[in-house]
């Protein structure tokens, strides 16, 4: 689902009292939607930027260090039987 167009449809809107949404609160879901589209625009920028890395298959060392550490506090508080 996209939001593109959600800041047109915000005029549409009704309450449960099929009453149109306050003034307020529809300058608040038009911040909202902005302040989204300039995170998602800034996320794309940033993996364009991305160095991208050929070949790499396995995780890198601090990766699997933090990942032996998850399994022994895992096994630490194991059930035993």
């Amino acid at each position: 689902p996209t939001l593109r167009n959600a800041a047109d449809r915000l005029e549409a809107i009704r309450t449960a009292e099929v009453v149109p949404l306050p003034d307020n609160t529809r300058a608040e879901l038009r911040r909202y939607i902005e302040r989204l589209r300039l995170v998602r625009e800034q996320i794309h920028v940033i993996e364009q930027q991305r160095p991208r890395r050929k070949g790499l298959t396995r995780p890198g060392k601090a990766c699997r260090r933090a990942r032996d550490r998850q399994g022994q506090v895992a096994a630490r508080w194991a059930p035993h039987p």
